[in-house]
């Protein structure tokens, strides 16, 4: 059984804070640029040592919700998650409205009802699963990889090796590293 209590890894004096031991922390973001129509998602993801397990970036044409890109962000984090047969999750996203709607278990949001959906459906594939509202200097990394992402065509993912600008944006974080920082 999942349970989402808001609890997990969370704000210390605006630095990111590790999750609980046996958790991942998978912090989403999502940008828009409404002038070129493309929206861009941003996943990064870490154990409870705080070290870089993933990221990852993608972008799509489309003149895009903010309410809805940021939901999609999070169901995008819940299916990697998921293929990687992670158990335990703490996910945190820098929009208050959709995660306190997680939190309460509602899919009534006029913009995102299904996504709300479907995310509350994915959430009981995991032993746990928390989903945490964290101020945007708390998910500053998953904020650069959402701005990275309309910069780029093919969706780019990091898991064994990370480039230095994506180790250098998580070693500013409290407790984060990557392999070789």
């Amino acid at each position: 059984m999942s349970r989402g209590t808001g609890d997990g890894a969370a704000m210390v004096g605006g630095k990111w804070t590790p999750p609980p031991k046996g958790f991942i922390c998978m912090n989403t973001d999502a940008s828009l640029h409404m002038q070129e129509r493309k929206v861009g998602w941003g996943i990064v993801a870490r154990n409870d040592d705080g070290a870089l397990v993933g990221a990852w970036a993608g972008s799509e044409n489309r003149i895009g919700d903010p309410a809805v890109e940021e939901a999609m962000a999070i169901r995008k984090a819940l299916i990697i998650a998921k293929q990687k047969g992670w158990g335990k999750i703490v996910l945190q996203s820098d929009c208050k409205a959709i995660i306190d709607k997680l939190n309460v278990k509602s899919a009534e949001y006029l913009s995102v009802g299904v996504i709300l959906f479907d995310i509350l459906k994915l959430r009981m594939d995991f032993i746990e699963c928390s989903f945490s509202f964290v101020r945007r200097g708390v998910n500053s990394v998953a904020h650069h990889l959402a701005k990275y992402a309309l910069r780029v065509v093919d969706e780019k993912v990091w898991q064994e090796s990370f480039p230095d600008w994506l180790c250098s944006l998580a070693s500013k974080d409290v407790g984060a590293h990557a392999p070789g920082l």
